[in-house]
């Protein structure tokens, strides 16, 4: 073929149009491989019904998070109940009013000139103690004050008697302080500066509890147990703790700050199958017992337990159909097969899978409190992640 200026076009050959394809094919294929499984599988028009995608799974509340990592028949002899460390205090706390940076207050026979001040207290029960603080720029006689139209103070103030302290008895949620000077002939009067009320305040945090799960299995199979802890003094007066386990008193003594604490033993005996409770309790001082554990001794092997707890509200919007628990599951492979047995509370269910991931509704195997999961797989695999999650 002749082009306009006489040239021949060069045609391409077989060689190179196979090239071609060869690369547009192999570029194809990486394109498949690189795709998302649950794409790929439409693309190909294949289907797996155990694929569950769950990796954009978004929830309202995340319960439990944990990697297991690989699971196969294996256990431990030992299992630890983890709790959340535990804060207890009973302080006080101080707030200070401004009433005015100057302030003048006189009486004669034929004057008085007075000042009123309002305040306000939001929790009488919580209140220690409320004073009047000042400094004396000049004064005259006696001072007088009434709290809520009760004489509280009648006499000269110096620097030893402020500040003055306002009755507890004659305190309300709503108060009237009026500062006045005697009565006299002639001129009595306070000037004041820097003038503000000191209110005093106990925050108490002073009981909590802790709640873990015995599995039938670890009930069945249980020689020894025991809670181990340690406390650091945010501040130390010298207080009781007291722990009950159960409804029985486990521990009580003077707390000893900032040292290793001897493991309390624990009877058998007194842990329930289901859910135990422990109870945390001070007189005084400010405390944080951190990694407190329940270890349990068991006489044979038992699969390992995962544990999470539904509070009050979540598990009545769970009840009212709101909310969803969520079982997920994220595994390493999306090829091999994956089977177990999955224990809920009480509940058993199997899981036979080869997806990458498994996703549960467990809604009405949860309990109200403490929950606990149990995995007894049949095959070995790797669990990358295990969330359980509030989903509406």
């Amino acid at each position: 073929m002749i082009g306009k200026r006489g040239q021949r076009k060069t045609m391409p050959s077989a060689t190179q149009v196979t090239i071609l394809v060869l690369l547009i094919g192999l570029a194809m294929l990486v394109y498949i491989i690189l795709l998302p499984p649950e794409e790929r599988a439409t693309l190909l028009n294949e289907t797996d019904t155990d694929f569950d995608s769950v990796t954009s799974t978004t929830y309202e509340k995340v319960l439990l998070s944990e990697s297991p990592g690989e699971v196969y028949p294996r256990t431990e002899s030992t299992i630890r109940h983890g709790l959340n460390d535990i804060e207890l205090f009973s302080r006080e706390e101080r707030e200070v009013e401004p009433v005015a940076d100057s302030l003048r207050v006189s009486k004669n026979w034929f004057s008085d000139k007075s000042k009123q001040v309002l305040f306000n207290i939001d929790d009488l029960d919580k209140i220690e103690e409320v004073s009047l603080f000042f400094s004396i720029r000049d004064y005259k006689g006696r001072m007088l004050l009434r709290l809520n139209g009760a004489l509280i103070y009648d006499g000269v103030v110096n620097v030893a008697n402020i500040p003055i302290t306002l009755p507890k008895p004659y305190l309300r949620e709503n108060n009237l302080l009026t500062i006045s000077s005697q009565k006299s002939f002639f001129t009595s009067f306070y000037d004041l500066i820097d003038v503000k009320l000191i209110k005093t305040m106990r925050s108490e945090h002073k009981e909590t509890h802790r709640s873990f799960v015995i599995s039938p299995a670890e009930d069945e199979a249980m020689l020894s147990a025991r809670f181990d802890y340690f406390i650091n003094c945010i501040r130390d007066e010298g207080g009781f703790m007291k722990i009950v386990l159960n409804g029985q008193v486990l521990f009580t003594d003077i707390v000893v700050c900032d040292v290793n604490q001897p493991p309390i033993d624990i009877d058998p005996r007194r842990l329930r199958l289901g859910t135990n409770i422990l109870d945390f309790s001070i007189d005084s001082g400010a405390y944080q017992i951190e990694d407190p554990v329940v270890e349990v001794k068991l006489s044979k092997k038992i699969y390992p337990e995962f544990r999470f707890s539904v509070d009050d509200d979540d598990f009545d919007e769970v009840q009212d159909g709101g909310m969803e628990v969520v079982l997920d599951l994220i595994f390493e492979d999306a090829t091999d097969r994956k089977r177990a047995a999955i224990t809920v509370n009480e509940y058993e269910f199997n899981m036979d899978t080869k997806s990458e991931d498994y996703s549960k509704d467990i809604s009405s195997y949860v309990n109200r409190g403490a929950n606990y999961i149990k995995f007894v797989p049949a095959t070995t695999f790797e669990i990358k992640n295990l969330k359980v999650g509030l989903r509406d």
